[in-house]
């Protein structure tokens, strides 16, 4: 297998990575200038809950969110906060 060099690469690939780099810019440009919508605070509120809190949460109400969404995102919180850029 040839060895591509890391120029060599970008020459090969500019237009897709020029495409790449450039959303990247719109999305880091624009991160902040909607905030989060009302059911998504709801699943942040949950993902806040004490862990008894939370399972009643899963177990009571019907929700169209997969099985384990809820303690994904506990655990996520818990992890990264619960600020806008994080959930």
């Amino acid at each position: 297998m040839e060895n591509l060099r890391v120029s060599d690469f970008i020459k090969e690939n500019y237009l897709i990575l020029l495409i790449f780099a450039a959303g990247l810019v719109l999305r880091l440009y624009t991160i902040g200038s909607e905030s989060i919508w009302y059911d998504e605070a709801i699943s942040v509120a949950v993902a806040k809950l004490g862990f008894v809190e939370h399972l009643r949460w899963i177990t009571e109400v019907d929700d169209n969110n997969p099985p384990l969404y809820y303690t994904f995102l506990h655990l996520w919180v818990q992890v990264f906060g619960d600020s806008e850029a994080s959930v």
